[in-house]
């Protein structure tokens, strides 16, 4: 008898957790969904408009994490991008490659972890052609461009997600 009463405690218990919990915390959940559907939306309009994003890549980031943490990755990535893009623009004034290896490096793998794989791999063949490149030319075509592809990255996701700032 006294099990049974035990076990109609506990399931007493648990109902009434579980109800104050959804009182509670209702807004929160909300929240959640919301977030939820914004990341859904960034990877079904990156997956469409983006032939080289990779799905794949993204779906085991948020299968891993939670929505919060990928919001806060996605931040640092577009304060990242915004850096590597000024920072760029003044190696090239002065003609400092070294400066260009460290952005491109630096935006390889948090762009690779997103899913945003051309990029990844652009970021990645910039860095190592500079590498393997004694004297550089920082003048190339190729450097506007790559600072025209960080941009344009940046521009999107902050189109797409106004608010991202408040994770960092």
């Amino acid at each position: 008898m006294w099990r049974n009463l035990q076990m109609n405690a506990s399931a007493i218990c648990a109902s009434v957790r579980y109800a104050l919990f959804i009182m509670a915390g209702g807004r929160l959940l909300d929240n959640l969904r919301v977030q939820n559907a914004d990341l859904m939306r960034l990877r079904q309009y990156l997956s469409g408009n983006n032939q080289s994003f990779s799905v794949v890549n993204f779906d085991s980031l948020y299968q891993d994490t939670d929505e919060v943490t990928v919001y806060k990755i996605l931040a640092h990535f577009c304060e990242n991008l915004l850096n590597a893009s000024s920072q760029i623009i003044q190696a090239t004034a002065v003609q400092n490659p070294e400066v260009l290896w460290k952005q491109a490096h630096k935006l390889v793998g948090t762009a690779e972890l997103l899913g945003f794989k051309q990029f990844a791999d652009e970021s990645r063949a910039l860095s190592h052609r500079i590498r393997l490149t004694e004297g550089y030319d920082m003048s190339q075509l190729e450097v506007a461009q790559y600072v025209r592809t960080v941009n344009r990255l940046y521009s999107d996701v902050r189109d797409l997600f106004p608010n991202l700032k408040s994770y960092l």
